[in-house]
């Protein structure tokens, strides 16, 4: 009995965790749209380079 719950549980988190990966990539590619705006010696340009080098690093590592 708790094994097919286990198993509903184990679904839905896989679930989520495919939307969460949807959500990353659409915001990395809205990120990268709106740093290709910024004009290059903006502080905003070089603060999003930054936030993107650190989260392609967390994304290697987890």
């Amino acid at each position: 009995m708790h094994s097919g719950k286990a198993v509903i549980v184990v679904d839905e988190v896989e679930a989520v965790v495919n939307v969460v990966e949807k959500v990353g990539t659409v915001a990395e590619c809205v990120s990268e749209n709106i740093e290709e705006k910024l004009p290059d010696d903006s502080k905003l340009k070089e603060a999003s380079l930054v936030n993107m080098h650190q989260n392609k690093l967390f994304m290697v590592h987890n």
